[in-house]
């Protein structure tokens, strides 16, 4: 498997190869581009994260993952570290033991691995945000320290299956439901209340949102017909 990492110039929207790498998540975190590695033809072997110059391409540093984590999900960063989020993996390619993985920017070392708490996480800058099953078809939102990584609080939404997360800083969003009957719903982290704000039946299940000023964006993956991608805009009241 082959990949190029890209640029895009806003004012022309001509596209350039800046390095050839084959990664499987992208983050920025102090003005630097963080990509994650892994390689697919040897699953025990450990991811490695890239920290290269936007402007240039030129390879920062390269930060290696603890033995064992041969998969990386997402790379997430806030203002106390950057967090990889990671499993292990088996001879056979499988993956288990679900884990965030610490890394100090300062030194490009990682310092400290975490169980995750279960479902999808994702930051909103400063702290982590992470789904998590309840038991007796209830789930919660949880909330980390995005320096410790420790739980600082943990918000009951009643859902019975929380798929994709989004923290903005001021609201988490989620789909709750499964791709025929899904909705998108908001938590607001300073009171712990819970809204639907839209029905999504019949658009395919999410793999991943964006929010901008007034608007939540949500790409869908439909496999009814084929794999087909849709993107949707959800106006916010």
């Amino acid at each position: 498997m082959g990949g190029t990492l890209q640029r895009i110039d806003p004012s022309t929207g001509v596209a350039q190869v800046i390095d050839e790498l084959d990664g499987v998540a992208v983050a920025v975190a102090e003005r630097d581009l963080w990509v994650a590695v892994m390689d697919h033809h040897q699953p025990l072997a450990p991811a490695e994260v890239i920290r290269l110059d936007p402007g240039t391409g030129e390879v920062v540093a390269r930060v290696p993952l603890p033995d064992g984590f041969g998969f990386v999900h997402r790379i997430l960063p806030t203002s106390g570290a950057v967090w990889v989020a990671a499993m292990r993996t088996d001879d056979d390619g499988g993956v288990y033991d679900p884990s965030l993985i610490a890394i100090d920017p300062s030194t490009d070392r990682v310092v400290g691995v975490r169980p995750s708490p279960g479902g999808a996480v994702v930051t909103d800058g400063e702290s982590l945000w992470a789904s998590r099953y309840l038991g007796e078809g209830s789930w919660a939102l949880t909330r980390l320290d995005g320096a410790t990584g420790e739980v600082l609080e943990t918000v009951p939404i009643g859902a019975e299956r929380v798929g994709e997360v989004l923290a903005t800083g001021t609201d988490v969003w989620f789909i709750a439901g499964d791709d025929v009957h899904a909705t998108l719903d908001r938590l607001d982290p300073s009171t712990g209340s819970v809204e639907i704000v839209a029905e999504l039946a019949g658009r395919g299940g999410v793999v991943d949102m964006e929010a901008s000023p007034g608007s939540v964006w949500l790409l869908h993956l439909d496999y009814r017909d084929g794999p087909l991608s849709t993107l949707s805009r959800i106006d916010l009241p």
